[in-house]
């Protein structure tokens, strides 16, 4: 985000595109934590990934489909399957997707 000067004298770093209002969902972190985007958020005018883009954590712009998944302070990258209490999942576009029963689960 930019400082109250709404970045008038800082240009982008590369890869980073100035917004007016930053994008929703701007980051993986904001994916996988399942926060929503909401309309009455204020605005922060700023450098921003390229629009369908969001920072990951190696703060690299990234397709959300690129994600990794954040559960119980443990990253697991997109593809690799979760266990979650009685239930195996599979982390898709930043959160555990596609949920089945463990069969290891008793």
């Amino acid at each position: 985000p930019c400082p109250d000067d709404g970045c008038t004298n800082a240009s982008c770093p590369p890869g980073l595109v100035r917004h007016k209002c930053a994008p929703c969902p701007v980051s993986c972190a904001q994916i996988s934590s399942g926060s929503t985007c909401d309309s009455a958020t204020p605005c922060f005018s700023g450098c921003w990934c390229p629009e369908g883009q969001v920072m990951s954590h190696t703060q690299q712009c990234v397709l959300p489909g690129e994600c990794g998944c954040q559960v119980a302070g443990v990253r697991y990258w997109p593809g690799q399957k979760i266990k979650m209490d009685c239930d195996l999942c599979v982390c898709e576009r930043g959160r555990p997707q596609r949920c089945q029963p463990n069969p290891d689960c008793s």
